[in-house]
């Protein structure tokens, strides 16, 4: 079984697996493979990719936008967001935070990164948006930090999404 690169997440969108194994059994890859896959609904139209190869943002406490993206909707769509980074410099008492953002509103929901001895924290987080109005958008990434000397950076990042009609 193929798996992709983690810069690049499939294109297949919601997709759902129709398994003839029973619940009882275990999925294995044999039967993953011999599966047949539903489509459920229209793929996404368009693809949007913003990258940055160094430190795309040196994060404060009171929060800054990573790798905004302005795209034009031209007609109502859900929107899938996929946010790659590493964390530079996040130490033992910090705390590295993350939220989705559309336009000027953010997210009261955050993604949480402890920072840890070796002071890199890497991943990538996913956000949908439902039903966004027809019209110029901007997407981002919101990072701010919590505890310690309030200084880390966002490296290696990379910005992703999907619209889907």
């Amino acid at each position: 079984m193929r798996v992709p690169s983690p810069l690049v997440p499939p294109l297949v969108v919601g997709v759902v697996l129709a398994c003839s194994e029973t619940p009882s059994r275990p999925v294995t890859p044999a039967a993953l493979e011999a599966s047949s896959l539903t489509a459920q609904g229209p793929p996404p139209s368009d693809v949007f990719m913003k990258t940055h190869s160094g430190t795309c943002l040196a994060v404060a406490a009171e929060g800054q936008d990573a790798l905004a993206r302005t795209l034009t909707l031209p007609r109502e769509s859900d929107l899938l967001l996929y946010f790659t980074f590493e964390w530079g410099s996040l130490n033992l008492d910090e705390e590295g935070l993350l939220s989705p953002k559309l336009d000027e509103a953010f997210s009261s929901f955050e993604w949480s990164f402890a920072g840890n001895a070796f002071s890199r924290t890497s991943g990538t987080v996913m956000w949908s948006f439902a039903a966004v109005p027809a019209g110029t958008h901007t997407v981002a990434a919101h990072a701010r930090l919590e505890g310690g000397d309030l200084s880390a950076q966002l490296n290696g990042c990379a910005l992703t999404v999907f619209v889907i009609p």
